[in-house]
């Protein structure tokens, strides 16, 4: 039997400017706890150190960062 391995996939837009973000593939469990478990470890060792070094906390806001995707997808 195949093994299915799957990526958390974040895309998140700041000004206009998106930029995707992928966990590195994980099989077995496919449940929502996991998957929300592997979003929140990619926004946090990936997505936040990215955009430590671009945004400008005294100008920008909160809401210039959209995520406009997140899943858990087949590994292709």
């Amino acid at each position: 039997m195949t093994t299915v391995f799957y990526i958390a996939t974040l895309m998140v837009c700041f000004h206009g400017e998106c930029t995707e973000f992928k966990s590195i593939p994980y099989s077995y469990d496919t449940s929502i706890t996991n998957c929300t478990h592997m979003l929140e470890r990619v926004f946090q060792t990936q997505v936040g150190p990215y955009y430590d070094n671009i945004i400008n906390f005294d100008i920008d806001k909160p809401e210039d960062i959209k995520i406009t995707y997140s899943s858990c997808d087949v590994a292709k």
